[in-house]
């Protein structure tokens, strides 16, 4: 750690380099495939990174060789663990889609899929759920959309597809199984 002062330059010599290579950060986020709102998004957030570690540790900086390189390495590495966490949700997600998929499916009627399925059991649907859930599971099962699909056409966040889609699940899976 070092004193308030030291800190203090260290912030501010953080700060012109960022507004320096701000665009370069942008570009390699971009070169990582990221679209121009996603690599603005990237940037910012190495910039903050690298604004903590001026505040944080400003000693780690004397180390710093090539600003350009210490941020757009930073960027890159954001870049790259975003990616990478986008790519676990998505199969976590799919995952848990594709077991509510074949607990319907195993409610609907044999051999009918969810076309098939009886209009009892439909009409059961709709009685124990809210009329956005309900669009939700119909979008997840005839559909075979992902939660970011469904929230692009219904105009919703994907957060607040995911949250009826758990909510339609455990009221389906109270209803079929009590509970369970």
């Amino acid at each position: 750690m070092g004193s308030t002062s030291q800190r203090k330059r260290a912030v501010d010599a953080v700060t012109a380099w960022i507004k320096k290579y701000r665009a370069a950060m942008v570009a390699v986020a971009r070169k990582q495939g990221w679209g121009e709102d996603a690599a603005e998004d990237i940037a910012q957030e190495a910039a903050l990174r690298a604004l903590d570690i001026a505040r944080d540790n400003p000693e780690r900086l004397g180390a710093v060789t090539s600003h350009r390189r210490w941020l757009c390495g930073i960027a890159w590495n954001i870049g790259r663990s975003t990616r990478a966490k986008i790519q676990r949700r998505k199969g976590i997600l799919r995952e848990k889609s594709d077991d509510i998929r074949e607990e319907l499916y195993a409610w609907a009627r044999p051999n009918g899929g969810v076309e098939g399925m009886s209009e009892d059991l439909w009409h059961l649907c709709k009685t124990v759920l809210s009329p956005r859930q309900v669009e939700v599971m119909r979008l997840i099962l005839t559909g075979d959309m992902t939660d970011a699909e469904i929230a692009i056409q219904l105009h919703l966040s994907t957060a607040t597809v995911r949250w009826h889609r758990n909510e339609a699940t455990r009221a389906l899976r109270h209803l079929f199984h009590g509970g369970r």
